[in-house]
């Protein structure tokens, strides 16, 4: 049986916003994506349909020694994929192996129904919140409530000026990946942070204490969903992160936005992942789909690799480098094969590829 498939360059953007608004998740926009382009290899935008089952992914293509790899590129959410069959998967993996690429890591969006596809794996969680009820708090515990309260106290002010949020990223992205020894997986490029403040479709929000923005928030729209996508802060204003993502959730809800894609940790159960979980979002569970389409030539760079191909990370051949990659450098890595949209870890979800509660640290990066 065969499916309807066609690959989108970022370059197309008329046919790329089609095919996201089809979609309808916030990470898979035009925008969003072609500034990742700044940070690491340009994604592209897969469909693959047969019969009703319609599967979209905005993937990019990732060099290893003389070989290439792909993986969905990584954020809070994943590949859209209604009425899934495994008809499609078989699809896309003939494609990946007439490609010559050598293995494949999809991650998809939570609450993808994918019980009829046994080579789906869970891996992270992430929290959606139900921005339509009356107290967007309504589940958050105690705790939250008192950081909210000590944001006040202290005299917070909520800033939405897109011009003075954009130099404050810029200023307290790379001081906050130092601050807590992120990895260089991690890093986006100035020019990417700058594209994505600029995005129209975007909220980004700031908290000011005094006459200085000590904290950020970015997130990604689309209709009525949206994303989490990533938070910056000084030192002191991370105490302020609890008031902004309250204050984003309210802005956000006020904008038609139904629900909102919190996020995870780097892994369940850390530190980000526990003050997520204090919102009282409905927790979801991320699921991947890992296919090898040149099973000799994996076998090979498995070996060369010298590591186990039951390895967690996947593709096994890549567990080394990632174990590797040390702290974040500024603006980016210098690996464009572990730049983000690669392969990197995500800012609130799991990496893709490492099963869960196997990666080996969890910074909080915001």
């Amino acid at each position: 049986m065969t499916s309807d498939l066609v690959v989108i360059p970022v370059a197309d953007r008329v046919r790329w916003e089609a095919v996201a608004l089809e979609s309808g998740v916030p990470s898979h926009g035009w925008s969003f994506c072609a500034a990742l382009g700044d940070s690491g290899p340009s994604p592209s935008l897969a469909r693959i349909s047969h019969q009703g089952s319609v599967l979209i992914m905005p993937f990019v293509e990732r060099p290893w020694a003389d070989t290439v790899d792909i993986a969905t590129i990584t954020t809070v959410s994943g590949a859209s994929w209604t009425a899934p069959d495994a008809v499609v998967l078989d699809s896309w993996s003939r494609h990946g192996a007439s490609q010559g690429w050598i293995a494949g890591y999809l991650q998809f969006r939570p609450g993808t129904e994918l019980s009829g596809v046994p080579a789906a794996r869970p891996g992270n969680s992430v929290f959606l919140i139900d921005l339509r009820v009356g107290d967007v708090l309504a589940g958050a515990s105690t705790i939250v409530r008192r950081k909210l309260n000590r944001a006040l106290t202290a005299g917070a002010r909520l800033e939405d000026d897109r011009r003075l949020l954009e130099e404050a990223v810029v200023r307290l992205y790379p001081e906050t990946l130092l601050r807590v020894r992120a990895r260089a997986n991690y890093s986006y490029s100035e020019q990417t942070l700058r594209r994505w403040i600029r995005d129209p479709r975007s909220l980004v929000l700031g908290a000011s204490l005094g006459e200085r923005i000590e904290a950020c928030v970015l997130f990604l729209v689309s209709s009525n969903q949206a994303e989490y996508h990533l938070g910056a802060s000084s030192d002191e204003g991370r105490s302020l992160q609890a008031w902004l993502l309250h204050a984003g959730m309210v802005r956000l809800r006020e904008m038609g936005v139904a629900v909102l894609n919190l996020g995870g940790g780097v892994r369940r159960g850390d530190g980000l992942f526990q003050f997520k979980a204090k919102f009282g979002g409905e927790q979801c569970t991320l699921h991947a789909v890992r296919q090898i389409y040149r099973p000799d030539v994996y076998r090979r760079l498995v070996d060369d690799a010298g590591v186990s191909a039951d390895e967690p990370w996947f593709p096994a051949y890549r567990a080394q480098a990632a174990d590797d990659h040390g702290p974040a450098r500024w603006p980016g890595a210098d690996d464009p094969s572990q730049a983000p949209g690669g392969g990197r870890m995500n800012t609130v979800a799991d990496h893709p590829g490492r099963a869960a509660g196997k990666t080996k640290r969890s910074s909080d990066p915001v």
